[in-house]
């Protein structure tokens, strides 16, 4: 009865790990953060009296398309696009979706630039005020239009 749960004694064989790929995916995480990364500061100016919110910490500001909202107008790099009513979008400017007709104008234009090609990002300077609609209405634009992604821009708390 005991040799049937005895195991076998099989000799001991040297076991090798192989690391080759676990060392690709590190090589692809180190280029993608790498890429990804950056300690560039942008300079932004505003043309509307616009409160920013707050924040702890901040993350550097990386140049891309800058997106401005106020209680009575959204600026595209300081172009005026769309007029608003505290906040509120014209409803014959939204379109069946939901988005800005003009707005989804401005971005596809700006979308189709030399400079805009390879990374798509808005930086979005907006009143504290503003709504949270009504900044829903403005990011399903930009999804609309194939922007990746976006930067809100806030004032460090002291």
């Amino acid at each position: 009865m005991k040799k049937k749960f005895n195991r076998p004694n099989h000799q001991k064989s040297n076991i090798i790990l192989q690391i080759t790929s676990m060392a690709d995916i590190f090589m692809i995480l180190l280029v993608f953060l790498l890429k990804n990364f950056s300690t560039d500061a942008s300079k932004i100016t505003m043309h509307t009296a616009i409160a920013l919110p707050s924040v702890k910490q901040i993350e550097p500001i990386i140049d891309h398309l800058k997106l401005e909202i106020s209680q009575n107008s959204i600026l595209l790099d300081d172009i005026p696009i769309i007029e608003l009513k505290e906040f509120h979008f014209d409803p014959s400017e939204l379109e069946s979706d939901g988005t800005s007709r003009h707005l989804n104008i401005a971005l596809s234009q700006q979308r189709s630039s030399h400079s805009l090609l390879k990374y798509p990002r808005l930086i979005i300077i907006a009143d504290k005020m503003m709504p949270y609609w009504t900044l829903r209405k403005i990011l399903a634009s930009a999804t609309k239009n194939n922007f990746e992604g976006f930067n809100l821009i806030v004032t460090e708390e002291q």
